[in-house]
């Protein structure tokens, strides 16, 4: 009798319920697809910026990673020019005791050799290592700095010829001068 009573109840109760939900209509209201274009638009301007940013982000690292890689490498390239400049004035320094303590010595070879030297030294300090600053600092300013490394390339990879053979002379003449002490 419980169940009988129970179940007259809640059939109607669902039946009064479930009418107001058959009244409705199925498809979306204008104001629902409004709300759905506007959402669609703020979230795909949204992924816009994020990927601009990201971009914008990672182009930043690169050209920072690039600047770092050339930076160091300049200062490797400035210290080894210091070095072999410091090299350079104690050859010298050393050429002149070498001739005060015997004059009857001919380095006359060995004087144009250092001063050879000294000639592509300075060709190196005054006109290749400031050009190389300049395409170093125009490649951090612009905005496509791909366009300018290959010359900045060509310019390290002179003067790191330049240096090398500046140090195999070098080599050359303080072997020359070893001869000429009687090391």
């Amino acid at each position: 009798m419980k169940n009988i009573f129970t179940t007259v109840i809640i059939l109607p109760l669902m039946f009064f319920l479930a009418i107001p939900v058959l009244a409705q209509n199925d498809g979306p209201t204008d104001t629902q697809v409004r709300k759905t274009e506007m959402t669609q638009e703020t979230v795909q301007s949204n992924i816009q910026e994020q990927t601009a940013t990201r971009t914008a982000r990672l182009t930043e690292q690169k050209r920072n990673i690039i600047k770092n890689r050339y930076y160091k490498m300049m200062n490797r390239l400035f210290t080894a020019t210091e070095r072999l400049g410091i090299i350079l004035g104690r050859i010298e320094s050393r050429m002149e005791k070498i001739e005060e303590e015997n004059e009857q010595i001919n380095s006359s070879d060995i004087k144009e050799k250092i001063e050879d030297l000294k000639i592509n030294f300075d060709k190196i300090t005054s006109e290749l290592m400031p050009q190389s600053q300049e395409k170093l600092e125009e490649m951090n300013n612009s905005e496509n700095p791909r366009e300018i490394l290959p010359e900045l390339k060509e310019l390290v990879k002179e003067i790191k010829n330049d240096i090398i053979t500046i140090h195999q002379d070098l080599i050359e003449i303080i072997k020359e001068l070893k001869s000429l002490r009687g090391d």
